[in-house]
């Protein structure tokens, strides 16, 4: 989106792991699971960035004490909301209307391909993230002409960031040295 509101900027590269692309895919993968406190936390933004999604309207007391409550919460809240599910805080699931599916699809990262080349990269035991999403995303870019770099190492959500940090920095370096991205497409 650079080009659109931020032309002065020269992007010269991109990287990005444990991807969420598909925000569908990747919410019933969080519903039950150990990251069900992120999928709670993107519904407090969506609704933040999109109030005619309404969320309080779909919440039951549970969810509405959670809505007044955790309007701040950062990352560090998501592991007390371990293994919950939609129906524990819902009377019924937003996620299945109309209006959120139109945002959710607006929001989808292969809609809209960078201007700049990419290293993508994710866990191979990600928990949180699924990795068949982030392949298709891969493929998604490839096929638009993204100069993408993809790296796939064993690990889930949290280590991959460990053991991917030295090819992120040389990566960027490069970029920023104005070499040129080695595509993996």
């Amino acid at each position: 989106m650079a080009p659109s509101y931020a032309p002065e900027l020269h992007v010269a590269g991109i990287t990005a792991g444990g991807t969420p692309a598909d925000l569908n895919v990747v919410a019933k993968n969080l519903d039950g699971s150990v990251g069900f406190g992120f999928l709670l936390l993107s519904a407090l933004g969506l609704d933040a960035a999109y109030p005619e999604l309404d969320l309080p309207a779909y919440l039951n007391d549970r969810g509405r004490t959670l809505y007044e409550t955790q309007q701040d919460a950062c990352v560090d809240a998501v592991f007390g909301y371990a293994f919950g599910h939609i129906a524990d805080y819902t009377t019924s699931n937003p996620l299945t209307t109309a209006k959120r599916q139109a945002r959710l699809a607006q929001n989808e990262l292969g809609a809209r391909p960078p201007h700049a080349p990419v290293f993508l990269f994710h866990g191979s035991l990600d928990e949180i993230i699924p990795l068949s999403q982030a392949q298709t995303l891969r493929r998604e870019y490839c096929a638009a002409g993204v100069d993408v770099t993809w790296g796939t190492y064993v690990g889930e959500h949290v280590t991959t960031l460990a053991f991917s940090a030295g090819d992120v920095v040389n990566y960027l370096g490069d970029r920023f040295a104005g070499r040129p991205a080695r595509s993996s497409c």
